[in-house]
């Protein structure tokens, strides 16, 4: 019954025993009739007979659960040992009694000393590194006398004079109300601590290098902003005496040679105006700083307005402009109309400039689920059509599908990257749906769709509604008041007080903001105040926001308005801040600013601070 395996070392065991008359000791494996193993335990004294044989009487005794329970602590303990070897982690235990000291072989390892090696506490101690020391020391005295635990990286020099980082915890094992050892584990961090050092290292890094990119960024918004207060205020020059020169020579036959040449500066100013316009926009995109202000718009009557402004400019090339509605719209969304007209005024005004011949045509309605409905505008053309190796890069800022196409058309290229990043702030987008070179082209806006309530649907654009009057002269817009001017250029000075004059206004002008605050101060002494407050921004001694800021500390609650070329999203708030009621850009527009000045003469500013009213 003996298993086969084990029926040698039996065998010698009784031999040995017979021979010596010692006791016999065995375990062995048995093999059951069932064919079950069970582990058996046999111990026997032998004792000679008369007749020399040997007899041996014991006991015998059934280990299978004992080997059992030895073989999982066997596989146990090596499996910890293995898993505290890959994972450079070990055990120690310090007996404050025997001022014994037991190490793992992982913590043997990592010190770098023999598996038999003798090692005092003190002896531990001495491998941490001078500042390491005296910390381990403080959180091993704490540990023993307060019963705290402590949980420390710190530096090591290995027996092979390696130094290491190693991460020690200790926990105090407590007897009553003694510590009577101390126990923990040792780990081997020296990679991830030097990698968490160069991540460190290379994070304060990247802040150095984010910080000089937002440097830079900053300087290249100030700079966008100069260059826009530099270009837009010659522009309100620029573009408004070239209105006036062709107002007043409108009707005067011999003057068609003068009138084209005004006709040409004023194209001109308009164009890089557009120019700078699409510059700030993309600017602004980049820095984060595009907002979409939403609002509740009539959407028929918008595409008809794009489309009566841009009719002109089809029936001057000889282009065919077509628009359908390929289902029903609502007839009023909530949307930002400025930005939903830039999008549509670019990609209808690229069709038309880049098509010499055929036509252009606007295609909108509703696409999707009913409860996922988008607005889908699609603008088709019968232009030259774009180069398949193109598309990826057709919506990079400063990017045309042809240089030779830029050379002979113009253009920032700008258009569609501004546009469709538009609309992807407003949870859209813009993509080219199909072209082919020499057939056209066919772009697509989808926005999602936003109802007003209670709106009503329409199948039909109804594109007889006149044109829009945009297209037309300015009405006429009377002004009642006393208003003062501050503008530092002379060009400037003579146009505006000029619109503002002819419209009926008294006007003073100020060459800066401190000499306007004494003219102020001079009309409030004599009994004369000023109806209204126009200022521009940028000046020398006391810009615009300065003497907004200075009159309102005053206490005066008469209306400002702040002109200024700068044109990024921000310089409103800065000019409301510091109390101007209304907000305009150059090149000034005349319809608009007299209708501003109109709205706020006679008004009351709730804008100042208490003190001396006016």
């Amino acid at each position: 019954m003996v298993h086969p395996d084990d029926r040698d070392r039996f065998e010698q065991t009784i031999e040995e025993s017979a021979a010596r008359l010692q006791p016999w000791f065995c375990e062995f494996r048995l093999q059951r009739p069932d064919g079950e193993t069970r582990w058996m335990s046999g111990n026997s004294v032998p004792r000679r007979e008369a007749d020399g044989s040997i007899i041996w009487h014991g006991l015998m005794s059934d280990i299978t659960a004992r080997k059992l329970d030895e073989q999982t602590l066997r596989r146990t303990t090596v499996l910890l040992e293995r898993t505290n070897t890959l994972a450079h982690v070990g055990g120690w235990e310090y007996d404050m009694e025997s001022e014994q000291l037991y190490l793992s072989n992982e913590v043997r390892r990592i010190l770098g000393i023999d598996h038999d090696a003798g090692v005092s506490f003190e002896d531990a101690m001495a491998f941490y590194t001078r500042q390491s020391r005296s910390r381990i020391e403080a959180a091993a005295e704490r540990a023993i006398s307060s019963a705290e635990p402590y949980d420390l990286e710190l530096q090591i020099v290995t027996a092979r004079g390696e130094t290491r980082w190693v991460r020690a915890q200790g926990e105090p094992v407590r007897a009553g109300d003694r510590t009577v050892a101390l126990r923990g584990a040792f780990h081997d961090i020296h990679e991830q601590y030097t990698a968490r050092e160069q991540l460190a290292v290379r994070a304060a890094e990247f802040e150095v290098l984010r910080d000089a990119a937002e440097a830079a960024n900053l300087a290249k918004s100030e700079f966008i902003a100069n260059m826009s207060h530099e270009i837009r205020t010659p522009l309100t020059a620029i573009l408004g005496f070239a209105e006036l020169l062709r107002e007043q020579h409108a009707d005067d036959p011999t003057a068609a040679e003068r009138n084209a040449a005004v006709d040409t500066i004023a194209t001109a100013g308009q164009h890089l105006l557009t120019v700078i316009n699409d510059i700030l926009d993309i600017s602004k995109i980049e820095a984060g700083r595009m907002q979409i202000d939403l609002v509740e718009i009539d959407l028929p009557q918008l595409v008809r307005e794009i489309l009566a402004l841009m009719r002109d400019r089809a029936d001057t090339r000889g282009i065919r402009l077509y628009s359908k509605v390929v289902s029903t719209i609502p007839q009023r969304i909530i949307t930002d109309p400025t930005r939903l007209r830039q999008m549509i005024l670019n990609l209808l005004g690229n069709a038309i400039k880049f098509t010499d011949s055929g036509s252009v045509s606007l295609s909108i309605g509703l696409d999707g689920p009913p409860d996922h409905e988008m607005l889908s505008i699609e603008i088709e053309d019968t232009g030259p059509g774009i180069d398949p190796a193109q598309h990826r890069s057709l919506f990079s800022a400063f990017t045309q599908a042809d240089s030779s196409l830029r050379r002979r058309h113009g253009g920032t290229g700008l258009g569609l990257a501004i546009s469709r990043r538009c609309a992807e702030l407003m949870g859209g987008t813009v993509a080219l749906v199909r072209s082919e070179p020499g057939i056209g082209s066919c772009f697509r806006i989808t926005l999602p769709v936003r109802e007003a309530p209670q709106t009503s649907y329409t199948d039909s654009l109804d594109l007889r509604t006149p044109r829009c009057a945009a297209t037309g002269k300015p009405g006429a817009v009377a002004l009642k008041g006393r208003i003062l001017f501050a503008e530092d250029g002379p060009d400037n000075q003579r146009l505006i007080a000029f619109h503002l004059r002819r419209a009926g206004a008294e006007v003073d002008i100020a060459d800066n903001g401190r000499i306007a605050l004494e003219m102020f101060e001079a009309a409030l002494d004599a009994g004369e105040p000023y109806d209204l407050v126009l200022t521009d921004v940028q000046m020398p001694e006391m810009d615009g926001l300065e003497l907004a800021a200075e009159l309102r500390s005053r206490g005066i609650s008469t209306p400002i308005i702040a002109v200024t070329a700068h044109a990024m999203t921000e310089d409103r708030a800065r000019c409301i801040e510091a109390g101007c009621d209304s907000y305009t850009t150059k090149p000034v527009d005349r319809l608009g600013l007299l209708t501003t000045c109109r709205d706020w003469l006679g008004a009351t500013s709730d804008r100042a601070k208490p003190g001396r009213a006016a």
